[in-house]
């Protein structure tokens, strides 16, 4: 299969766009300007490793490195384990796409281009279909949230909690429970749970892993992922819990925000 380079960058950053905005869309995190530049990193260098001198390139390790890249670019991961996440997933976007620009490319028997075309539509649809599958399946127990504050955003997973009856005692709201590690880009510097700060109140709790006092805050936009696409959160307070939850999570959200779940998802089978 022979294309010019020109064509051949083009369809690599088409191809970068389209899995990265799958990707980011399905995390919530859509910066155009960050995956635009990410694609074109992604392009570039696949456009240089076709070319004799640039051929190291090609090694595995260099080429897992771009991923790695490519995916700070664009989705801005809190941390190692969720750079490493975010790269899979474009590992594997990659690999879908490229299988299915091959497949178009033997079964309908067109030319290149029109292969590359194909492939691409083919695959962005099956990656549409896998992401959406996997939210339905976690929607009546976990939720991908976005919290937003002071221009910081910080993107973690909520457990369903029907447990949680934690409520902001002035105002009434529930809380949802947060390790402080996952929302630290949202904290002011310094900050430690046993002191008071502006903009913070106290609440205490109690349960099965002791009792005290949490700091808990509003942020000032808080979007969760359902089955069938984000949507902002009712009003809730955030509790910063200093340690680590119980149980192997990283945050207890009240069952308030399954409840909204499943009623926008009944709505949308109307």
């Amino acid at each position: 299969m022979e294309v010019s380079i020109e064509y051949y960058l083009l369809v690599n950053l088409g191809m970068n766009l389209l899995a990265l905005s799958v990707i980011a869309r399905c995390r919530g995190e859509v910066r155009w300007t960050a995956l635009i530049c990410a694609a074109a990193v992604g392009a570039l260098y696949a456009v240089l490793m076709q070319l004799k001198p640039f051929g190291a390139l090609r090694h595995p390790l260099l080429r897992a490195a771009l991923t790695l890249l490519m995916a700070g670019i664009a989705m801005r991961p809190s941390g190692v384990r969720d750079a490493l996440g975010a790269a899979a997933m474009l590992l594997g976007a990659s690999a879908l796409l490229g299988g299915a620009q091959l497949a178009a490319r033997e079964l309908v028997r067109v030319r290149a281009g029109a292969a590359l075309s194909l492939g691409g539509v083919l695959g962005t649809a099956l990656l549409l279909f896998l992401f959406r599958a996997k939210a339905r399946r976690v929607e009546q127990w976990e939720v991908q949230v976005v919290a937003v504050k002071g221009g910081q955003q910080a993107r973690f997973t909520a457990l369903i909690d029907t447990g949680n009856r934690l409520r902001e005692p002035i105002s009434g709201l529930p809380v949802m429970i947060v390790e402080q590690k996952r929302i630290d880009r949202l904290l002011p510097y310094g900050f430690s749970s046993e002191e008071a700060r502006v903009g913070f109140r106290r609440v205490a709790y109690g349960g099965v892993g002791g009792n005290g006092y949490l700091s808990v805050f509003r942020p000032d936009e808080l979007l969760v992922n359902y089955s069938t696409g984000w949507m902002r959160a009712p009003a809730i307070w955030i509790g910063v819990y200093p340690g680590r939850l119980p149980g192997g999570v990283c945050a207890l959200a009240p069952a308030l925000l399954g409840t909204v779940g499943a009623e926008n998802g009944l709505k949308q089978a109307r």
